[in-house]
Order: C-alpha cells, then structure tokens, then sequence
C-alpha cells in the first residue's frame, strides 16, 4: 500500500512498476545493441558511418530508443529529448573522439621519451 499525497493508493507498488515500464517501454537490446556498435567503431569513420546509417534506418527504433542510444554512447550531461538532438550528440562524442586520438597521436610525436 502506498500513500499519494496524503491519500491511499489502491496500486500495489509491484502495479506501479509494471506501469511505468510500459509506458517507457525501451528495447534495452537494441539500445544495448547500437551503443555497443558505436562504442565499438571507436575512431573508425567507415563503421561509425555504417552503424549510424543502420540506426537511422531501423524501424523499431523510436525517439526513446534513439534517446537512450545518444546518452549510453555519449554519456551527455545535457538533456537530449528529439531524435534529432540525439543524433547530434551521437555525431559530437565521434568527433570527440576522432579530435581527441589525433591529439595524443601529435602529442606522442614530439615526445623525447
């Protein structure tokens, strides 16, 4: 038995649960599945580019999903709502990453050591 503000729920918390989880139905294994592949391209523009092109063409991917990809593989701070702010920050973190590689790779170039 739960309280909502002052009054009794009937709903157990197990019913809320089962609630909320249908209304945010995520497929965690396309989610799981595409934040992998991307982590996996690394600095690899070919299979980056692959793997967003699948994303974007894969049907059962709704905005929550794409959402949810966008902060498993960018780790954004700031909030992402729209499929299109996601891909953004998708898009961001890989040239992040690309920017970040090439760096170091200068950085170890002119190092004496």
């Amino acid at each position: 038995m739960t309280f909502w503000f002052g009054r009794r729920s009937d709903a157990s918390d197990g019913d809320m649960a089962r609630a909320a989880a249908h209304n945010h139905g995520l497929d965690n294994k396309l989610v799981n599945r595409f934040a992998g592949l991307l982590a996996a391209a690394k600095t690899d523009s070919k299979a980056f580019e692959a793997t967003l092109a699948e994303l974007s063409a894969d049907p059962r991917l709704k905005a929550p999903e794409i959402v949810a990809i966008a902060k498993a593989y960018a780790g954004s701070s700031k909030r992402v709502t729209s499929k299109a702010a996601a891909m953004e920050a998708i898009r961001k973190r890989f040239v992040e990453l690309v920017r970040f590689e090439a760096k170091n790779a200068l950085a170890a170039k002119s190092r004496p050591w």
